[in-house]
């Protein structure tokens, strides 16, 4: 789901992303490099999108367990903020796994990023890597101790 003005869906759960036919992974990077110059940031559609594809996808698949991964490089300008924006993160942490990752330039901008996304996410569920190359390690150490969690309600 492409975050932006409003929310795209560029691949539902039920698609495959290496399908060539679908061509996932381009429409992503063009409608990305579209999105980027736009300048605007709706954290609410996107998230409630998320929300709505999961709910989808759960319903297809009861056992599921559907895991968010919010990636932004700026904060909310556009839609929900505020504790209304906190409701509405909050109520998706019901029922799915969020996590949010911030990518910022310099070392200010980076604990700017940080404070903005844990106060609407949470600081457990907040990751702001360093650089894009951290970004993976720096996921496993917040993600595992919820994933455990999540292992050991489902006996995996």
């Amino acid at each position: 789901i492409l975050l932006g003005s409003d929310s795209e869906v560029i691949k539902n759960p039920n698609q495959m992303y290496s399908d060539p036919d679908q061509r996932i992974k381009a429409n992503m990077i063009a409608k990305t490099n579209e999105n980027a110059l736009a300048g605007s940031t709706d954290f609410e559609a996107s998230v409630k999108e998320a929300e709505k594809q999961l709910h989808l996808s759960k319903r297809r698949l009861p056992e599921m367990h559907g895991v968010v991964l919010f990636i932004t490089d700026g904060q909310p300008n556009s839609g929900a903020t505020g504790q209304e924006l906190i409701n509405e993160i909050d109520e998706v942490k019901r029922w799915f796994q969020l996590f949010a990752f911030g990518l910022g330039g310099s070392d200010a901008e980076r604990q700017q990023m940080r404070n903005m996304l844990a106060q609407y996410f949470g600081d457990d569920r907040t990751i702001v890597p360093e650089s894009f190359e951290n970004l993976s390690a720096e996921t496993m150490r917040v993600m595992k101790p919820i994933l455990q969690r999540l292992g050991q309600r489902m006996q995996f």
